[in-house]
């Protein structure tokens, strides 16, 4: 169907808008969806002088591996998942592998956060 057709047909009454929502977006293919290989972070501290920013420089100067990340979140401690449980409460039903998950299919991903005190660049390759 065309959007124009589906537009008219919910303005009609045919259609209802969950009908209209589906009718209107793609269905999403999750094989298509590329697997991280490496993560890369950057942070600057703004307070800091330069030692300690050539520091994390060095610190994060190589991507790691998301295969590292597996194993951090395997041994993470539990406390960990059930205070992400408590602060956010999106992830209630989120476990450790739900998390490696999400991270291992977030490839093309950027997230930048930038703070007065910092800002961090995570890049997920």
């Amino acid at each position: 169907m065309q959007e124009l057709e589906v537009l008219n047909q919910l303005y009609t009454g045919n259609l209802n808008p969950q009908e209209a929502l589906t009718a209107l977006t793609p269905p999403v293919d999750f094989r298509a969806l590329k697997k991280a290989r490496f993560i890369k972070m950057r942070i600057l501290a703004r307070d800091e002088g330069l030692f300690p920013n050539l520091l994390l420089r060095l610190l994060f100067f190589f991507p790691f591996p998301v295969v590292l990340l597996r194993l951090a979140v395997r041994f993470a401690p539990k406390k960990l998942f059930d205070s992400l449980n408590e602060d956010f409460g999106d992830f209630k039903d989120m476990g450790p592998k739900d998390l490696y998950r999400l991270i291992r299919h977030a490839r093309g991903t950027t997230i930048r956060i930038d703070t007065e005190d910092a800002l961090v660049s995570i890049k997920i390759r």
